[in-house]
């Protein structure tokens, strides 16, 4: 069967507007990241190499571009939360090592995180509630498989502790030079895990 002109013209125009947009998000990212200037049609413009009009043949206003943005990082982050789930049985993250269930933890969050270094400006920029953060959710279970019952009252709290000392760190080390979260990600992890293993010893209070 012969194809149309018009469907062997389609698929490549479709691919180029596929790499405009992506361009168009990688940009975006940039800037937010290196915080050297506000995110703006004008800004993005001319770091993504595009046209302000056209710009708007693929986002309505800077906000879409956000959102876009926004969606792809939490795919992302959601496919990672399910692979670290699914690494361990229940089992094995209730039993294995302080050090052994932090490093399972918060080693992919922690990489994740400096290797898209748009994340959190654009968390703070979209108002995002960390009270939502699934991660944090998972932390809390794990700490839930953990401890026993009676700590249940403390959990939540200590969870949110290990999470906002993890991203808070992270965040600002990575003020101060671009390899430095990296440099961070073991100390981090040793406080981490020294913090745990010191709560999980303590009486419910």
């Amino acid at each position: 069967m012969l194809k149309s002109p018009q469907g062997q013209s389609r698929l490549p125009s479709q691919k180029r507007g596929h790499k405009r947009v992506q361009q168009i998000l990688d940009a975006a990212a940039e800037i937010l990241s290196d915080a050297s200037e506000p995110l703006t049609i004008k800004s993005l413009a001319a770091r993504s190499g595009t046209a302000p009009g056209s710009l708007y043949h693929f986002f309505s206003d800077i906000e879409s571009v956000k959102a876009q943005l926004k969606e792809e990082y939490d795919a992302q982050l959601e496919a990672m939360l399910e692979k670290i789930k699914n690494s361990h049985p229940a089992q094995a993250w209730a039993t294995m090592r302080p050090a052994a269930a932090i490093a399972n933890l918060f080693t992919p969050y922690a990489n994740f995180i400096i290797e898209h270094k748009a994340y959190l400006p654009l968390q703070e920029q979209s108002n995002f509630d960390f009270r939502n953060s699934r991660f944090l959710q998972f932390i809390i279970d794990v700490l839930t498989l953990r401890m026993p019952p009676e700590r249940a009252p403390d959990i939540v709290k200590e969870a949110i502790f290990l999470h906002a000392l993890s991203i808070g760190t992270l965040q600002q080390a990575g003020q101060h030079g671009k390899s430095l979260p990296y440099d961070f990600i073991p100390r981090i992890l040793s406080v981490l895990a020294l913090y745990l293993e010191n709560i999980e010893q303590l009486p419910a209070q």
